[in-house]
């Protein structure tokens, strides 16, 4: 190790195609081995050329293509469009998740952030990513672009609106505003936009909408609903809402006829035939 030409422990030299392909001495052109590519035989290739989905970069790795919406994940980081060593596989959309695990730390930093639940997560931790379309397949009960909502029951049995939560305080509010009860917001709650559910149209109830209602009025025998206001259903519009069948007989769902008591008749059971 006293001069240059016995120096030891001096790797990567020059050579002939890097050492890393065969000179064709016809053309004096590089044949290069599979993995490596250049004039020299000097670069390596990346996987798959990285599917074309990304750039080679240092260390042979691919730094895959970013997402142009800046979707970003549970940590806030910019979620990538392609992921795998050679980005050649899709990423899913994002949204708020049905179900999560706290974050962990000292609640030191917005990365260690205790008690946060709800974050963005790839199909909304409610469906798995067909890594090869870039889709949510989402599973029973969640639909959308994110399996981001739940799904209303049976489509409302074509008898009402699926529509969110934040919709129906909307709703509930315009009605209220009328009395001057007060204001009803529901416009932050992490599932304002993602819980749906029916809004009947008149005639019809329950949580698919498949119930169709009987006609109902006062109770000739003055019980609860048999006053002339009938039972309130809410109070400063002065409301009612009187019982099934006017409390005297028993509803058919399917067909929305009363099957009156004995001793009571009418299409609402309503009227009274004999005393009892």
């Amino acid at each position: 190790n006293s001069a240059a030409d016995t120096e030891q422990n001096n790797a990567h030299r020059n050579a002939e195609c890097a050492n890393a392909g065969a000179c064709d001495r016809s053309t004096g052109l590089c044949e290069c081995f599979p993995g490596y590519e250049g004039r020299a035989c000097d670069r390596s290739v990346c996987p798959n050329s990285c599917s074309g989905h990304g750039t080679c970069s240092e260390h042979d790795k691919c730094t895959c293509f970013m997402r142009k919406d800046g979707t970003t994940d549970a940590l806030g980081d910019t979620v990538p469009a392609w992921i795998a060593a050679d980005c050649s596989q899709r990423t899913c959309p994002y949204a708020k998740a049905w179900v999560d695990v706290p974050k962990l730390g000292l609640n030191s930093a917005a990365d260690t952030e205790q008690n946060n639940a709800h974050r963005n997560a790839e199909c909304a931790n409610a469906g798995a990513c067909d890594r090869s379309t870039g889709l949510c397949e989402c599973f029973p009960g969640y639909e959308g672009r994110a399996c981001d909502r739940s799904v209303c029951p049976n489509s409302c049995s074509g008898h009402g609106t699926c529509q969110t939560m934040k919709q129906f305080y909307v709703d509930h509010a315009e009605f209220i505003s009328e009395v001057g009860t007060g204001e009803v917001g529901y416009d932050t709650a992490w599932d304002a936009t993602k819980l749906m559910g029916c809004k009947c149209e008149s005639g019809y109830r329950g949580p698919d909408c498949s119930l169709k209602e009987c006609p109902s009025l006062a109770d000739p025998q003055t019980g609860p609903g048999g006053k002339d206001s009938g039972l309130l259903d809410f109070p400063a519009m002065n409301n009612v809402e009187y019982r099934d069948c006017s409390g005297r007989g028993i509803c058919d769902y399917e067909t929305g006829l009363c099957q009156c008591f004995e001793g009571a008749y009418g299409e609402a059971c309503n009227l009274q035939s004999i005393l009892v």
